[in-house]
């Protein structure tokens, strides 16, 4: 079991982002979880993040703490989140992003990690190409990792 307090966690600035401040409480590097990671964004206003994601394989969900954010989608609809409300993304489904209302916004991010790293080593220095975990290898969901081998 691993507690994590605010206090504690590093601020990231991703690259496409603006105007946020990020810190992630639980991931490999944080926590070891394996699956997800975790974090929280803090936007100024008029911060977001640009278009992305709409070639990324990952899940994604955002949950508004505080404030309200803006999603665009890929046919220029806006989503507006309100404090308490979440939005989720299924794989390859990209996103505008931005906190419009004027005031700080606080959002909760959860996104899964590329299924990939559950069966595949990491690469090898001297190539892009995973490598099958040789204990994982006839597992019943092996074939859903995508990467390139």
């Amino acid at each position: 079991m691993i507690k994590r307090t605010y206090e504690e966690l590093e601020p990231y600035f991703p690259a496409g982002h603006f105007g946020v401040t990020c810190k992630r409480y639980h991931g490999k590097d944080e926590t070891g979880a394996q699956k997800f990671w975790i974090g929280v964004s803090e936007f100024e206003p008029d911060g977001g993040a640009d278009w992305a994601y709409d070639d990324n394989p990952l899940e994604k969900v955002y949950f508004v703490l505080e404030g309200e954010m803006t999603v665009t989608d890929k046919d220029g609809n806006k989503y507006v989140i309100h404090k308490n409300e979440s939005i989720s993304f299924p794989p390859n489904e990209g996103r505008g992003l931005k906190n419009e209302s004027g005031k700080p916004a606080k959002m909760l991010v959860i996104i899964n990690y590329p299924w990939c790293d559950l069966f595949c080593s990491q690469p090898d220095p001297d190539s892009e190409r995973h490598q099958r975990r040789p204990e994982l290898q006839g597992h019943p969901e092996d074939d859903r990792c995508r990467c390139d081998h």
